[in-house]
């Protein structure tokens, strides 16, 4: 069987923790070990994979992650909470022989799905998907277990290149792909066999994860709980977060009971009405902030709205995480520069600004140069990719 071939195994190992732009796990320790000593409630609100998380796990702190993606959520809630593997085979085993007997599907809401999968696979993935949802996986850690295995192997049995984050059909993987039958169920199989050697220990920790939009008005954020907020939030127009996500946000659709996030939700987003959620006001002081703005309009105007999105995002979000967290509480950032139609936007200075504008005060602040990132094989070596991350951090002040 194609599936069982060496070069097939290794992908599997790589692709479980495999996230874009994620937080490298030396950077987390390092950010708990210098600004969290005394932490009483931590929150890392774009939570990701949830490395953070791990490691604030590991040092017993009490902490939430928030993201808007839903593979996110369930990447990082396996990771921080393990789960019984025994119980966990019996339910993985279970639903691959019912999904061999029924006939019943639940269908991919996915546009052109028979351009990514050949008709014997999605036939297997849809029965799969029906299974999973008779089963209710998402209300165990061993489901979510099997859940994140079902979720990982749609890209793996697809026609899409397994090296690039966002899924999309090279010529070296219509050669390597060609004419061969890759088996979800086997696939689900070698996954969840290496999720049980990475992940499979119950946990006792006290880290919870939450599926929700910070520049969501209607997202309830409980106010001045959290003594510290760590994170690395979304890039400017450096990752499509929901193309990278979306055979797996299809496949994890009508899964759970969460709605999956619409496109235009995702911060950074090149997608959709840009300026429906962008106020007159949000269009001038984004300008205060950045005066390379005022030329970007004129260069492209499409380019200009992604920015005056993302920076009306982050305002929303910052507001936010200032009413969540406790008087003299710890703003931890982590981000780089950008390039936007040619024009390189110091990214972390404006954020830096924005936060200083909402009663923060910065302390301390070091640079973190990236050496390895997952990018698209035709990016490599791209004179936009961001080679540094600034650290940047705040103390919240407010005034009596």
């Amino acid at each position: 069987m194609a599936a069982s071939t060496p070069s097939l195994i290794n992908s599997i190992r790589f692709r479980i923790e495999r996230y874009p732009a994620k937080m490298v796990k030396g950077l987390a320790s390092t950010l708990l070990d210098r600004y969290a000593g005394r932490c009483d409630r931590l929150l890392d609100p774009f939570c990701g994979s949830g490395e953070l998380l791990v490691a604030a796990s590991a040092r017993g702190i009490r902490a939430t992650g928030i993201d808007v993606n839903p593979f996110a959520i369930l990447l990082s809630a396996v990771r921080t909470r393990g789960f019984e593997w025994s119980r966990a085979a019996i339910l993985l085993r279970d639903l691959l022989r019912t999904a061999e007997r029924k006939g019943k599907t639940l269908p991919l809401d996915l546009l052109g799905k028979d351009y990514w999968f050949t008709v014997r696979s999605l036939e297997k993935l849809e029965r799969m998907r029906y299974v999973a949802r008779m089963m209710r996986l998402h209300e165990s850690p061993e489901g979510q277990s099997v859940l994140l295995a079902l979720a990982l192997s749609i890209r793996l049995c697809s026609k899409a290149d397994d090296r690039s984050p966002k899924p999309f059909i090279s010529k070296e993987a219509l050669t390597r792909k060609f004419g061969q039958h890759l088996d979800p169920a086997f696939l689900v199989y070698l996954l969840h066999l290496e999720i049980q050697r990475l992940y499979g220990t119950r946990k006792r920790s006290n880290v919870n994860v939450q599926l929700r939009d910070m520049t969501e008005r209607m997202t309830h954020v409980p106010q001045r709980i959290y003594s510290h907020v760590i994170t690395s939030p979304p890039y400017l127009n450096a990752q499509d977060y929901y193309r990278n996500f979306k055979l797996e946000l299809a496949f994890l659709s009508k899964l759970t009971e969460t709605p999956t996030p619409r496109s235009e939700q995702f911060i950074g987003t090149e997608r959709g009405p840009l300026m429906a959620r962008v106020t007159l006001m949000d269009v001038e002081q984004n300008k205060a902030l950045l005066p390379q703005l005022e030329d970007l309009e004129r260069k492209s105007p499409r380019h200009a709205e992604i920015v005056h999105r993302y920076l009306a995002d982050m305002r929303t979000a910052i507001i936010r995480l200032q009413k969540s967290m406790v008087n003299d509480g710890s703003l931890v950032i982590v981000c780089g520069d950008n390039l936007v139609c040619r024009t390189r936007i110091n990214t972390w200075r404006v954020l830096n600004r924005l936060i200083e504008s909402n009663g923060f005060t910065l302390f301390d602040s070091f640079d973190d140069p990236i050496r390895a990132r997952a990018l698209a094989p035709s990016r490599a070596g791209h004179k936009g990719l961001i080679k540094e991350e600034r650290i940047s951090a705040f103390r919240l002040v407010r005034p009596h």
